[in-house]
């Protein structure tokens, strides 16, 4: 049998075990186990539990940090304000010492107290066969029915819109796990220090920004980019809402710091893991409202795409030549060629 590689399970494995095991929706499930959707939502007589679930295995440092915002991230796009949340903490043998806890607590206390959510419970144990700290993440929140916005909702017409720039995590994770690397590249100790910092600025979360664009527009669809980068996130979009996508690449915007580092591992920032950006599916209307009032508030956005037709989930790129063609989804994430 093929050994599947490390991340994500392929999609098609994925859709055939749920297609294989899911049980039969009961009848207050919106939206339960799909491609592309993050986030269970369940009707509970007019409101709406929203619940996603993460765990964090790449970024060592910051990862009692990352467990909250990833999570929060997978709930406000779908329209709901995250505020209650439980973790697993699980700590290798090797680094079982109080100091690790200490880090772990101390920035999931610092991404809840940002964001305004609430630590209600979870599980913290020294586990055998692991060699670093892995912490999964349960987020949930309360809303309203008609607030839902799932990644599954796009139509042909629709403008694609990129919020901020990409690989904003990715970047990070190469400047804190790979600095010596960077050096022996002569890259300068200031970038590799700004780009340490992107998970607070511009940062990882999208969580206001999300939940500002459900106030002032009624989106189709909205989906953060993770792993896979934002090819990845559109193939889902596509997926889940049957429909062809087009993306116009050169509309896409990359930080330099991304661009230096990804030459030296020879990493496509286009499939870079990308917390911090999100995506959005609008009628042209919405679309234009958002766009303006995004840059008034002096938040990144532009549109990157637009939606073509129904479809089996075909995602199409025009290059910077004009060029138009298909282009498939990444195997697993980028980031995985610094290890």
């Amino acid at each position: 049998m093929k050994r599947l590689l490390t991340g994500k399970l392929p999609l098609d494995i994925l859709e055939r075990m749920l297609k294989r095991y899911s049980l039969a929706s009961s009848k207050g499930l919106l939206i339960g186990p799909k491609i592309g959707e993050d986030c269970a939502i369940i009707d509970l007589n007019g409101s709406c539990i929203a619940i996603s679930t993460d765990p964090i295995t790449l970024a060592s440092d910051l990862i009692g940090y990352y467990s909250v915002i990833i999570n929060a991230n997978d709930i406000a796009v779908t329209g709901i304000r995250p505020r209650w949340f439980t973790v697993s903490i699980l700590i290798p043998e090797r680094d079982a010492n109080e100091a690790i806890l200490e880090s772990i607590f101390s920035y999931i206390h610092r991404a809840c107290n940002e964001l305004e959510i609430e630590l209600v419970g979870g599980h913290t144990e020294i586990t055998a066969g692991i060699e670093s700290p892995i912490v999964i993440g349960n987020m949930m929140g309360v809303g309203k029915r008609e607030d839902i916005v799932p990644t599954g909702g796009a139509m042909p017409g629709d403008w694609i819109i990129l919020v901020k720039d990409i690989s904003i995590e990715g970047t990070a994770i190469i400047a804190r796990e790979r600095p010596d690397i960077l050096r022996a590249h002569k890259i300068d100790e200031a970038i590799i220090k700004r780009a340490t910092d992107f998970i607070f600025t511009p940062g990882i979360s999208i969580v206001e920004e999300a939940l500002f664009v459900r106030q002032i527009a009624r989106p189709h669809s909205m989906h953060d980019i993770t792993e896979g980068g934002i090819i990845n996130a559109l193939y889902e979009i596509a997926l889940s809402s049957k429909v062809d996508i087009l993306v116009e690449i050169e509309k896409i915007p990359i930080y330099s710091e991304t661009l230096s580092f990804c030459e030296i591992f020879d990493i496509d920032p286009l499939g870079l893991i990308s917390s911090g950006a999100f995506l959005i599916s609008a009628t042209k209307e919405d679309s234009q409202k958002i766009l303006k009032e995004l840059a008034d508030r002096s938040i990144e956005a532009r549109a990157i795409g637009r939606v073509l037709n129904r479809g089996k989930g075909i995602l199409y790129i025009k290059d910077r030549d004009g060029n138009k063609k298909k282009i498939d989804a990444f195997p697993r994430d980028e980031i995985i060629k610094i290890y």
